[in-house]
């Protein structure tokens, strides 16, 4: 039965550790994908044009960080690397990273986003986990105009696994390796900025469990592209799942599920998971043979097209893009060759 279960679900036994989410990023035009090498030795900017990328090695003071993260901004790019959030345009020859400001003490950041509206519009967004029993809050907001990141109490939420994405008016995020829709409540100054409210819209973490699954299972990515959004499930050991599934409606003051109760919550899950859809990745395999999926990011355009791209078995790069589903080859990493 278990072996059934792998086949049908694309799973296998993979590297220890957990597949990164947003060590790419689109340029804001759609035009340039840029991703962290495997190497962790430069930034690749593929175009879709050529299979080889424009390598732009790593400044002294970004190089040797294996838990970099990165989206992009109006003239450049925005890292999180060397416990510090960065500014660094690879495009302008010669100029330096610059500092924004320090992550929170004792911070793994694993996720990096921007939000675009409501009551933190602007704001940049880190998640992670946290090793300060002082500072136990695992998603932090830097606001516009501000020099250090405030915490976001996550109140039902013992970890944010993965970054927000976002859609008009709609906000969804990995919570505790599922799915979860929600949003922002503002509590006044200081050191914390308010809290994260929302409810579970779907249980991915349940699609697989592995005697060999040390970490958990579940959400580590999510990403919006038009009407869809996207999910990479990793675990510690496992190899990587890529779910998709319809954003679908969004909830007033005045639908039950807006503040599900347990009968709400089961409705939602069941009409959730009845729609995921799992992409076959037995061919995404590494040159061990291993499967792994990571780099997952999307684009939106202003006219309704929208790209998603991600990184396979550790080199090859494929997009996927509106009026084009099946996914495409678009380069490959060179420093894993």
């Amino acid at each position: 039965m278990r072996t059934l279960l792998r086949l049908v679900l694309g799973l296998s036994m993979s590297f220890p550790f957990a597949a990164r989410a947003s060590q790419a990023t689109f340029s804001e035009d759609g035009k340039t994908l840029w991703v962290l090498s495997f190497d962790h030795k430069a930034l690749l900017a593929f175009d879709g044009k050529a299979p080889a990328p424009v390598s732009f090695p790593l400044p002294v003071a970004l190089a040797g960080e294996s838990t970099m993260d990165l989206i992009s901004d109006h003239d450049g790019l925005l890292i999180t690397a060397v416990d510090k959030l960065w500014k660094w345009n690879p495009l302008a020859g010669g100029t330096a990273p610059e500092t924004l400001a320090p992550l929170p003490p004792g911070f793994y950041n694993c996720g990096l986003g921007r939000v675009p509206e409501g009551p933190l519009a602007g704001a940049i967004l880190i998640n992670g986990r946290s090793g300060d029993p002082l500072h136990p809050e695992t998603l932090h907001a830097l606001l516009p105009g501000e020099k250090q990141f405030r915490s976001i109490n996550t109140r039902y939420i013992h970890q944010v696994t993965a970054a927000p994405a976002f859609a008009p008016g709609r906000m969804v995020l990995g919570g505790d390796y599922d799915l979860w829709e929600g949003g922002f409540t503002p509590m006044g100054n200081g050191e914390r900025w308010g809290y994260l409210w929302g409810y579970r819209t779907a249980p991915v973490a349940q699609i697989a469990t592995d005697i060999g699954n040390g970490e958990g299972r579940g959400v580590r990515t999510v990403a919006i592209a038009g009407d869809t959004l996207w999910a990479l499930i990793a675990g510690h050991h496992n190899g990587c799942s890529l779910l998709t599934l319809p954003i679908g409606k969004k909830f007033t003051a005045a639908d039950p599920e807006s503040t599900p109760g347990v009968p709400q919550s089961l409705k939602i899950s069941r009409e959730k998971l009845a729609q995921v859809k799992i992409m076959n990745v037995s061919d995404m395999v590494d040159r061990h043979g291993f499967e792994f999926i990571d780099c997952l990011c999307s684009w939106n355009g202003g006219n309704g097209e929208w790209k998603v791209a991600y990184r396979a078995g550790h080199r090859v790069l494929w997009q996927v893009a509106n009026g084009h589903e099946t996914p495409k080859k678009i380069g490959v990493d060179p420093s894993e060759n």
